[in-house]
């Protein structure tokens, strides 16, 4: 059976039960292959752009006992090469967040043909959460989970039905920290605060020594900044 980083498992873990999902940028194909070990999914759809990872993909499967139909195995760009309704669950993990919201955006109407969209940007991720939510799209969940050095946020969004917008009284920050990691009270919420005000205040002793003519504003935006992080973590 594969072992998943935790990352990887808590992308796996938003996941539902008898699902048919599809994984886009599938990489070595570790998420699909525990899907179908675990018969978590009655099918994964494989897609990637390159020729490389799809090979590599389709190598890990064969080790692993498993096999998957050759038209589940698809090269393309985003969600090109899925059919509207196809799958009701997507991920697309390790991608930059400017860039999972390009995916979406190439084509609104087949990204609201899935029931979930599971999400795992490695930059960007503020960017994303606003473009989900000017996209009528609901976040459901929100996770945070090691790897490496750093924490990676899991965004579980699905298409809003009508509802006010989750945004409506959003502060700036918000998107960076959002309100669902506090109401679910998750683990790594206090080291990933403090994470963002380490780099705040690199930031800002940096500046000291800046000879831009713009650099007291920044200073004041950066002690602005750590000051709003502060009072976050003061909420847990």
């Amino acid at each position: 059976m594969v072992k998943l980083s935790q990352r990887l498992k808590a992308i796996a873990d938003q996941i539902p039960k008898d699902c048919i999902a599809a994984d886009v940028g599938t990489d070595h194909a570790w998420i699909p292959i525990y899907l179908l070990q675990e018969k978590h999914v009655l099918r994964v759809i494989l897609t990637d752009s390159k020729e490389g990872p799809l090979l590599k993909a389709k190598e890990n499967l064969l080790s692993a006992g498993l096999t998957v139909a050759s038209g589940d195995i698809r090269r393309g760009d985003g969600l090109s090469v899925l059919a509207p309704g196809e799958a009701s669950v997507l991920i697309v993990a390790g991608m930059g967040g400017l860039l999972i919201a390009k995916i979406l955006g190439d084509d609104p109407a087949k990204s609201h043909s899935f029931h979930r969209l599971i999400l795992q940007p490695r930059t960007a991720s503020a960017e994303l959460r606003r473009w989900l939510l000017d996209n009528e799209f609901v976040i459901t969940e929100e996770r945070l989970a090691p790897e490496g050095r750093r924490l990676c946020e899991i965004i579980t969004a699905e298409p809003r039905q009508g509802c006010v917008r989750q945004d409506a009284f959003w502060s700036p920050l918000d998107y960076e920290l959002p309100p669902l990691l506090f109401e679910k009270k998750d683990p790594w919420l206090k080291k990933f605060i403090q994470e963002k005000l380490r780099e705040a205040g690199q930031i800002r002793l940096h500046l000291e020594d800046a000879r831009d003519p713009d650099a007291p504003h920044r200073i004041l935006a950066a002690e602005s900044r750590m000051e709003q992080l502060k009072e976050r973590e003061a909420m847990l």
